[in-house]
């Protein structure tokens, strides 16, 4: 069987498999524990399929996500390269970062709202682009301080000078490391623009005042809070789907040109 024929039955099977694990869960454990019940969560959440309002939050939240990931993952590419082929970089930079990686997030939070840069935009994108660059440089460096000098010096003895050095000895050696770490570094921004969204709602009547985080703090005071606010947890998890689809392509387009794979 070819590769897309295997990808056309193991996709389905996918998704069959995890709507089964899900409502045998959901059952079994959540039930028990006060979840409100399936059904409910599905019967809003096919409500807000037809509202454009979810719409708009999607797209805005899926928009701030990338800002954070284009943001926060490459800073964290420049400074994993600085702190892991560089001891003056490793000086400047690495416990400092350690340091930021561990502060929660949720104090972040208060901190950026009550700051300049207020509620909004910046507040959302500084949030998670800074979550980003902290957990995935830490992933980039304990990789890029793995690479053996030796390969580097084999390269410059293959007559290889100045940007072909990095290029053809560090990007082959990070590989999958990359690609990887480009997927956490998505999953991660998501979360943290909906934290960013939730606590700083905003009205400016304009498409930036929408976001799923948006949506999940207006229902929290609503009839039926926790089924309406699982209902647009459906619709996060449907976004983080589409945009790691996304830095996937993205990745593959990349490896393509260079000739490198980010996959392995």
């Amino acid at each position: 069987m070819n590769s897309n024929g295997s990808l056309w039955l193991r996709v389905p099977l996918g998704i069959a498999g995890s709507v089964l694990v899900l409502v045998t869960l959901w059952q079994t454990v959540l039930r028990p524990l006060h979840w409100p019940p399936l059904a409910m969560v599905g019967r809003y959440f096919v409500e807000s399929v037809g509202s454009s309002d979810t719409y708009r939050a999607v797209l805005m939240t899926g928009i701030r996500a990338l800002i954070a990931v284009a943001i926060g993952y490459t800073l964290a590419m420049v400074l994993a390269i600085a702190t892991g082929r560089s001891f003056i970089g490793w000086c400047a930079f690495f416990f400092l970062l350690l340091t930021l990686q561990k502060i929660p997030a949720i104090a972040m939070i208060d901190v950026l709202v009550k700051s300049r840069l207020g509620i909004g935009l910046a507040m959302t994108t500084t949030l998670a682009s800074t979550v980003v660059l902290t957990f995935t440089w830490l992933v980039l460096h304990h990789r890029a301080a793995t690479l053996d000098m030796r390969e580097v010096f084999a390269l410059r003895v293959a007559g290889f000078r100045r940007w072909q050095v990095p290029l053809y000895g560090l990007l082959p050696h990070l590989g999958a490391a990359i690609g990887g770490a480009a997927r956490l570094a998505m999953s991660i921004a998501l979360v943290m623009v909906i934290l960013g969204e939730w606590r700083g709602v905003w009205a400016d009547n304009s498409l930036w005042q929408y976001g799923i985080g948006v949506e999940i703090s207006r229902s929290i005071d609503s009839y039926d809070a926790q089924a309406r606010i699982l209902a647009s947890c459906l619709w996060l998890g449907a976004l983080g789907i589409v945009l790691d689809l996304l830095v996937q392509g993205v990745f593959n387009s990349i490896s393509r040109f260079v000739g490198v794979r980010f996959d392995r």
